[in-house]
């Protein structure tokens, strides 16, 4: 783990305690360290957190909008900020999720099916991927993938559309359309480049890790979404109270997002929300639970309440 200084339009901070305070100013940020299958192919999911500091600017809390992996976790957990009254600052961590490749070609091949062969195709396109971006996760990334396709013509050659592909991407102020349009252009790359280097203009003050139009590595869109469901937990094994937590009557919960593999054991494990005091100790213990068998995702809360 590294540290580094984030840019200042990475941060956005919310203020939440009363009166008249000065902002939180973040002193110091720590990278997350990802292991080596993750350093070309991988989903960059832009995650809002929302992180509970202490009178020192020390996070004690987490929320996020969509499950944190454990190295995250910990590199939020060594951010720290500028003393003041306790608040709340939100911010928006990139997140590297693993893809299957197939599960990338299978993407493709559906927007290509969609792709704009005469205006009224590319139009009917467009607004089925918008009417979907605000509740469908990965249809802001094949919508930039549609736009990224007309705008060089790969859909179709006709002026009219790759007009308004370029249009729509100048317009656009969505870091998953702009994102997605570029990786498509630097995927096709033959006679893109400035196309591409102009997306990458346009991503790189919107996004901390925007790869290069020439570098080596893949990115993939954003993944297809998954549903929710319960699961039957056959073991559970019981979480240890944190000494310091008992020591200053620390109560709370913490909740995790699990994948359930076929055996009825984690095959992953992501943090939602909770206090960090709590957070190793309730890891430890709901990597041991184990539960029916059955490929589902659910989410799990572990509470560590006043009776402990």
């Amino acid at each position: 783990m590294r540290s580094c200084l984030l840019p200042a339009w990475f941060l956005t901070l919310t203020l939440m305690a009363a009166g008249q305070d000065p902002p939180r100013t973040m002193l110091r940020d720590f990278k997350p360290e990802y292991p080596p299958e993750l350093a070309t192919v991988y989903v960059l999911d832009p995650v809002k957190v929302a992180i509970g500091l202490d009178s020192q600017g020390v996070p004690y809390s987490l929320h996020a909008d969509a499950g944190l992996p454990d190295n995250v976790v910990v590199a939020l957990s060594e951010f720290r900020f500028t003393p003041g009254k306790p608040t709340v600052v939100s911010i928006i961590m990139p997140v590297r999720r693993a893809i299957d490749k197939a599960q990338v070609v299978e993407m493709r091949r559906w927007v290509l099916q969609k792709r704009a062969e005469r205006p009224a195709d590319f139009e009917k396109a467009e607004q089925e991927l918008k009417s979907q971006t605000a509740r469908v996760r990965g249809a802001a990334a094949l919508l930039g993938d549609l736009y990224a396709l007309a705008a060089m013509g790969v859909a179709t050659p006709e002026a009219e559309l790759v007009h308004r592909a370029r249009a729509a991407l100048a317009a656009t102020g969505d870091t998953r359309i702009i994102l997605s349009a570029m990786l498509t252009a630097s995927a096709e790359r033959h006679g893109f480049d400035e196309f591409c280097e102009a997306l990458y203009v346009r991503a790189q003050p919107l996004y901390l890790e925007v790869p290069s139009c020439k570098g080596g590595g893949e990115l993939a869109a954003e993944g297809m979404p998954t549903v929710v469901e319960s699961a039957k937990i056959l073991k559970q094994t019981k979480p240890i109270y944190p000494k310091e937590a008992k020591q200053h009557h620390v109560t709370g919960s913490n909740v995790f997002e699990a994948t359930i593999g076929k055996d009825g054991m984690i095959t992953r494990l992501e943090f939602l929300d909770g206090p960090l005091m709590f957070y190793q100790t309730s890891r430890a213990a709901v990597l041991q639970w184990t539960f029916a068998p059955a490929e589902v995702i659910t989410r799990i809360t572990v509470d560590y309440g006043r009776g402990r």
